[in-house]
């Protein structure tokens, strides 16, 4: 008997090994294993049980040892795992490396697993999210995939769609995984979840312990936490039947991973696992991305409106005011009309005032197209942005001067703002 293995290291490494007569009865896909690799030992997953193997079986290392008894990775997650390392051209061990490292084996520190079950708090959901939660809540239970696009202004209540439908997958027999962009929002939605339905809750990020991580992990695996909520590694979490996949903020370039291989979009993969879980999957978002967007628009994808802000809070009035119509009417100044009586009366009302600027100065760098040379601070050798007002600035020193007209360098005039 032999069986392939994949290791979870950043070197593209799948091996085949020899099954001791020992392990012939327990071996299964998923269990962590130890095998020796050069010469050290590694642990890995077994991604397939064979009886035979096209190498020459006296050479085939055989196994040192099974490190968990029973699998910790499902064979739906390593068919996820497959379908990631095709899609964003790596080995499968490179996307195990995600979610399985020191967290393959219990360590013996002590654990937090997680989340007591608390007692719940009644929640009443308004006509808006009612009428939001009925409209998802019916693809949930048609029991197909289907994606669906919750479009909810800020403060509109989200997560408490999230929870209606989370309670509402449960009751189904389901399981329930959601993901938030940053690690730091994961505590909090936990925390609502936890209070609103009452349940044990799983939780899995990059910054926990190995033992923390593992212990949750087992959570999920053994269906001890029916809910999982993490940021973007959690996707891969073991948990079985997923009914729902929420992705909240799901326009949030955090779910794109930049650094390392794979360079997956956490947002997608959660798609993709919906689909061959036949699950649903409802991406969050008060500003959708440009793909999900027109996926809904098009038909794609499901799309509701959450268009209230939850309780008294109203959505702030905006407006955009042109400024050739104020310099037509004298005003040079870069304050409009309606914007400085704004402000003045915010200060007679002895309030305060923030002004956002999307940067400082009209262009952060003056290049001469003739010898490249860029006007600089000469006490700070940064670059000097030119503003409207004709004079370069150093925003670390302080330093003003006229803008130049030619190249101090070359006499060029040819001066390019960029």
């Amino acid at each position: 008997m032999f069986v392939d293995i994949a290791f979870p290291i950043a070197k593209p490494l799948v091996l085949t090994y020899r099954v001791p007569p020992e392990f012939e009865s327990v071996i299964q896909p998923g269990q962590a294993v130890r095998a020796s690799v050069a010469r050290s030992t590694r642990v890995g997953i077994v991604l397939s049980v064979s009886a035979q193997s096209t190498l020459e079986s006296a050479k085939i290392k055989p196994l040192l040892s099974i490190e968990s008894p029973e699998p910790l990775v499902t064979q739906e997650l390593l068919d996820l795992c497959q379908w990631t390392a095709e899609y964003y051209c790596c080995s499968i061990g490179q996307v195990m490396r995600l979610f399985l490292n020191d967290s393959m084996r219990p360590s013996r520190r002590k654990k937090k697993t997680g989340h007591n079950r608390p007692a719940t708090v009644d929640f009443t959901l308004t006509p808006a999210q009612e009428q939001a939660f009925s409209a998802i809540r019916s693809e949930l239970a048609s029991g197909r995939h289907r994606v669906m696009l919750l479009h909810g202004v800020t403060g509109s209540g989200k997560t408490l769609v999230y929870a209606s439908l989370v309670r509402a997958a449960l009751e189904m027999g389901k399981t329930a995984l959601i993901l938030v962009p940053e690690i730091g929002l994961t505590g909090p939605l936990l925390r609502n979840l936890a209070a609103f339905l009452g349940e044990e809750i799983a939780l899995l990020h990059s910054n926990m312990s190995a033992g923390e991580r593992f212990a949750n992990w087992m959570k999920a695996r053994t269906g001890a936490a029916r809910i999982v909520v993490g940021a973007r590694s959690a996707v891969w979490a073991p948990l079985p039947n997923i009914g729902l996949i929420v992705v909240d903020e799901e326009h949030d370039h955090s779910y794109k991973q930049n650094e390392n291989i794979p360079r997956y979009q956490a947002r997608d993969v959660a798609v993709y696992r919906g689909y061959i879980n036949k699950a649903l999957v409802v991406l969050g978002s008060a500003s959708p991305s440009i793909e999900s967007a027109t996926h809904a628009l098009e038909g794609k994808y499901g799309l509701v409106r959450l268009t209230e802000r939850f309780g008294p809070a109203v959505l702030p009035q905006i407006g955009v005011v042109d400024m050739r119509n104020e310099h037509a009417a004298g005003n040079w100044s870069p304050l409009s009309r309606l914007l400085s009586e704004k402000i003045q009366q915010r200060l007679t009302a002895k309030e305060q005032v923030i002004l956002l600027l999307n940067r400082r100065g009209f262009a952060p760098v003056l290049l001469c197209k003739a010898c490249g040379e860029m006007a600089k601070c000469p006490h700070c050798d940064v670059t000097t942005p030119f503003h409207t007002d004709g004079k370069i600035r150093c925003h670390y020193c302080g330093y003003t001067a006229k803008a130049p007209d030619c190249c101090p360098r070359c006499g060029g005039t040819d001066i390019k703002f960029k």
